[in-house]
C-alpha cells in the first residue's frame, strides 16, 4: 500500500475525489497507450504482415482515448460552476481557477516537454536548429494554430492545446448553468452536442480536428454529466445493478460506434456519458472503476500521456535492431508484454518527481519558504 499512497493524487483542500474519475482515465490512457504500440509496430517494421481483425479494431478505435479525455475535463471542470450556480456552492474565483491551470499542469507540461526536445536532438530525431520554433509555439499550445499539423516535438500535445482552450472558455460555455429549468437547460446541452458533434465525420480540415471546435460536443458530454452528478445524485450517487447493465452495455457501444464513426459520430459523446454514469452508480461497476491500482495509474495519466509516444518510439527502433521481425500480433504481444512495465516505470517515478509535488495548490508557497530558507543560512 506504500506504492500506491506514493503514486496517490493530492486532493486540493475542500475537493472530494471521485475515484471512478481516474478509473475512467485508466481506461482512456490505456487505449492511447495500446494504439500507439500497434502503429509503432506498423511503422518501424517491427512487425510483418497484416493485423488480425481484433488488432485493426485496436488500431481503429484506441485513438478515441483522446475523446473519453475530453468528456472527463468536461465533467471536472464543470462541477464548481454546477455546483455554485445551481446547487448553492460558493462562487468560483477565476482568479484562483486560472490560476490552479498554472500551477497545476504547466510546470510538468514545460519541464517534460523541453527535456524530450533535448532527447529527441539528441537521439538524431530531430534536427535542434529546425525543430526549435516548433517547441517554442507548443510551449505556449499554438502550434496547431500556427502550423496546422501535429508537433514533430511531441505530437500528443494537439490535444493538451485543446484543452487549454477549453480551460480558457469554460467559464463562458457555463452560463448555461444560469438556467434554472432543468429540462430546459438538459435538452440545450443534449442539442449542442448534437450540433457541434454532426460536423466532425465530415470534416477533414486538421486545425479544425485540433481545435476546441472539433471537439466541444465531448466537453458538453461532460457538462451534462456534472449537471445530473451535482443536481439529480447531490454528489451521493446511490448504486444498483441496473446502472451496471447500462455502464456494460455502453461500454460494449463504444467501440463499434468509433468504428462506424461516419455515421454516428455525434451521438458518440451520449454513450459515453451513459458508461461513465452507470459506472459511477452501478453496484459492482463502480468497484471495477474504483480499483486502487487502476485509480493510481488513471491518476498519473498525464505524465504517461506525455512521455509514452517517445519511450514507444525509441524502444522500438532500438529493439528492430537486435529482434528479426515477427508476426505482426506477435510484435504487438511481445511490445505491449515489454513496454507497460517500462512505461509505468518512467512515469510512476516522473509523476512523484514532477507532477504529484504540483497536485499540492500550496506548492508555490512551500518552494519559496524552502529558497528563503535556504538563502539565509550561512
Amino acid at each position: 500500500m506504500h506504492l500506491l499512497e506514493r503514486l496517490g493524487r493530492v486532493v486540493s483542500p475542500g475537493r472530494r475525489l471521485i475515484p471512478q474519475i481516474d478509473g475512467f482515465r485508466f481506461v482512456a490512457i490505456s487505449s492511447v497507450f495500446f494504439y500507439h504500440i500497434a502503429h509503432t509496430v506498423a511503422s518501424q517494421g517491427a512487425g510483418t504482415g497484416e493485423p488480425s481483425l481484433p488488432l485493426r479494431v485496436l488500431m481503429d478505435v484506441g485513438r478515441y482515448g483522446v475523446e473519453l479525455f475530453f468528456v472527463i475535463s468536461g465533467f471536472v471542470l464543470a462541477l464548481p460552476f454546477v455546483r455554485a450556480r445551481l446547487a448553492g456552492g460558493k462562487p468560483v474565483s477565476l482568479r484562483a481557477y486560472f490560476l490552479r491551470r498554472v500551477t497545476r499542469l504547466e510546470p510538468p507540461y514545460f519541464l517534460l516537454l523541453v527535456a524530450i526536445f533535448f532527447i529527441e536532438c539528441a537521439s538524431g530525431a530531430l534536427r535542434a536548429g529546425e525543430a526549435w520554433p516548433h517547441l517554442l509555439v507548443g510551449l505556449l499550445y499554438q502550434h496547431t494554430n500556427i502550423y496546422g499539423v501535429q508537433n514533430p516535438v511531441l505530437g500528443a500535445t494537439w490535444s493538451l492545446e485543446v484543452e487549454i482552450q477549453f480551460y480558457v472558455l469554460t467559464p463562458i460555455l457555463t452560463v448555461i448553468f444560469f438556467l434554472r429549468n432543468r429540462l430546459v437547460r438538459r435538452l440545450l446541452l443534449v442539442a449542442l452536442i448534437l450540433v457541434f458533434g454532426m460536423p466532425r465525420y465530415s470534416t477533414t480540415y486538421f486545425r479544425y480536428f485540433g481545435s476546441v471546435i472539433g471537439h466541444l460536443h465531448e466537453f458538453f458530454a461532460g457538462y451534462l454529466l456534472a449537471d445530473l452528478y451535482v443536481v439529480d445524485w447531490r454528489e451521493e450517487p446511490t448504486d444498483s445493478r441496473a446502472w451496471d447493465w447500462i455502464a456494460i452495455a455502453s461500454w460494449l457501444a463504444i467501440w463499434p460506434l468509433v468504428v462506424h464513426e461516419r455515421y454516428f459520430y455525434a451521438i458518440q459523446p451520449l454513450v459515453v456519458l451513459l458508461a461513465y454514469a452507470g459506472s459511477i452508480r452501478g453496484r459492482y461497476c463502480r468497484r471495477v472503476f474504483g480499483n486502487p491500482w487502476l485509480v493510481a495509474i488513471g491518476g498519473m495519466c498525464y505524465t504517461i500521456y506525455l512521455v509514452h509516444g517517445p519511450i514507444i518510439v525509441h524502444a522500438i527502433q532500438a529493439g528492430t535492431r537486435l529482434i528479426h521481425p515477427m508476426s505482426f500480433g506477435a510484435a504487438f504481444v511481445v511490445w505491449s508484454l515489454v513496454l507497460t512495465p517500462l512505461a509505468l516505470v518512467v512515469s510512476g517515478i516522473l509523476f512523484m518527481v514532477l507532477e504529484r509535488p504540483c497536485m499540492n495548490p500550496a506548492w508555490p508557497s512551500l518552494l519559496k519558504a524552502w529558497v528563503r530558507s535556504k538563502v539565509r543560512q550561512p
